[in-house]
């Protein structure tokens, strides 16, 4: 025999958005246009925050105070289109602070060129290499001030004139503190087409 099922918005088609790119996570609701959250284990993820911030007043965070140890949670951006970009430069702030010396938790940042499809490795920072402010904090979430937030900067020349370049943030729970990450932006020289 023969069914038919019916299904109304199942495929999304995104368009990609010219960079440069500047996201401070300001002005929303849950994620920027097109960003997404994967939560495979269904504990909770990156999510919204006003609890600190390096440039306004929201940032992106994982509660990993409360969180389970183990799981893996992905933040991925909206595609962007970077056929007009040379060299660029991605610059991305985070915050984090070690609960202790034994818990382990590791920041990765993947790039992708097809608009998702596979990922490239690009960042990581586990343990004491991910921190952004010293010491341990066990008794409570860790909240960063102003001051205890760092830039940190990747290179993207292998993905200029890329039409659809994603980003993913993937954190991996090492059972520590929570982390933020806000305020990413490109930078890059912008190709204008020649004028006769």
């Amino acid at each position: 025999g023969t069914d038919t099922e019916t299904k109304t918005s199942y495929i999304e088609v995104v368009e990609s958005t010219p960079a440069p790119i500047m996201e401070s996570f300001e002005g929303i609701l849950t994620y920027p246009a097109a960003w997404y959250a994967n939560d495979p284990d269904g504990s909770g993820t990156w999510s919204l925050t006003t609890n600190g911030a390096s440039d306004g007043t929201n940032s992106m965070y994982i509660d990993n105070f409360q969180g389970p140890t183990g799981g893996i949670d992905e933040l991925i951006s909206a595609p962007y289109d970077f056929s007009n970009i040379v060299d660029p430069t991605l610059i991305w702030d985070r915050a984090y602070k070690r609960y202790n010396a034994f818990l382990i938790d590791t920041l990765r940042i993947d790039i992708s060129s097809d608009c998702g499809n596979t990922w490239n490795s690009e960042w990581e920072g586990a343990g004491f290499t991910l921190v952004s402010v010293g010491g341990i904090q066990v008794n409570a979430p860790f909240e960063p001030t102003a001051a205890q937030w760092l830039s940190d900067t990747l290179d993207l020349a292998d993905y200029a004139g890329a039409s659809d370049v994603r980003i993913r943030f993937q954190f991996v729970r090492g059972g520590g503190q929570n982390i933020y990450i806000d305020h990413l932006r490109t930078e890059g020289l912008v190709g204008r087409p020649e004028v006769n």
